[in-house]
């Protein structure tokens, strides 16, 4: 017969169960020893935030929540908590645009985030260190090619020249203490494929040092140093085709371009694009 909650203790001390065995028992039974519930990455590039949750014996769920800047900083922050409720887990979620995943895809992330920050020479966050039961052990979880990934596609490799770029900003805006502000420094960098397709092609300066031209751009890549603002506006029109929103004109020859010109090809159509 199962003992219940308010029964004497089978252990013979003279408590109720639920104030003496039980609450060993449910210390033990957390973390990796709990059954996944469900798992979600949210959308933005840049800054995503992967979320495990775990169902518990009592309907309640343990969740963790990692936020990783995977183009500069790596593994940044955290939260998590080993009593939620539905509700609370439900708002948590509705909070950003995530997308239910796996597990797996989520410790990938974390654990990127993890060798970017280490890589860096930065502490990793101890909200990590307190949500590592809940997350799992990612030793085993595979993490291949550069450190960091294309910015327009986010799987293909970048050089090791263009890794030490991103590593010298990273490190300089931390230096100046700006990172999380408006005045941190945006940065991407595009692999070969995604600058043949045009996604990006765009670049400028970095404290007023201009890129060398056999520098980068003979790795195909491209930087930029702009606001948080004006890069919400290129991650709406990075993907958009070159004939769609047509309400801008050229720079160079007031033709009308689209808004992916507009924010991808420095205000220029196709071909003053090219010819520059």
């Amino acid at each position: 017969m199962k003992t219940g909650r308010n029964d004497p203790c089978p252990c013979g001390s003279g408590n109720k169960y639920k104030k003496c065995c039980l609450e060993k028992e449910e210390t033990n039974l957390r973390g990796e020893n709990l059954l996944i519930y469900k798992c979600w990455i949210s959308q933005p590039k840049g800054s995503k935030i992967a979320v495990i949750s775990r169902i518990k014996h009592n309907g309640n769920y343990e969740m963790a929540s990692m936020l990783v800047d995977e183009w500069k900083m790596g593994l940044k922050d955290g939260f998590g908590k080993y009593d939620f409720t539905q509700d609370q887990l439900d708002e948590y979620i509705s909070r950003a645009d995530f997308q239910e995943t796996t597990l797996d895809e989520c410790k990938k992330l974390i654990k990127r985030g993890i060798l970017i920050a280490k890589n860096l020479g930065f502490r990793l966050p101890k909200e990590y260190e307190q949500c590592k039961e809940i997350i799992g052990n990612i030793d085993d979880t595979p993490i291949n090619g550069s450190l960091y990934k294309c910015y327009a596609c986010g799987k293909n490799d970048l050089s090791e020249k263009i890794i030490s770029r991103i590593k010298e900003v990273t490190l300089n805006d931390v230096r100046e203490g700006i990172c999380g502000t408006e005045d941190e420094s945006m940065i991407y960098f595009t692999c070969d494929n995604c600058k043949k397709r045009k996604t990006v092609a765009h670049r400028d300066e970095y404290e007023n040092e201009t890129l060398e031209e056999d520098d980068l751009w003979e790795d195909e890549a491209f930087t930029e140093t702009i606001s948080v603002k004006d890069m919400n506006d290129k991650i709406r029109t990075i993907t958009m085709d070159h004939d769609t929103e047509m309400n801008f004109n050229c720079s160079v020859c007031n033709t009308k371009i689209s808004a992916h010109n507009k924010e991808w090809h420095a205000g220029m159509c196709d071909t003053c694009f090219d010819r520059k």
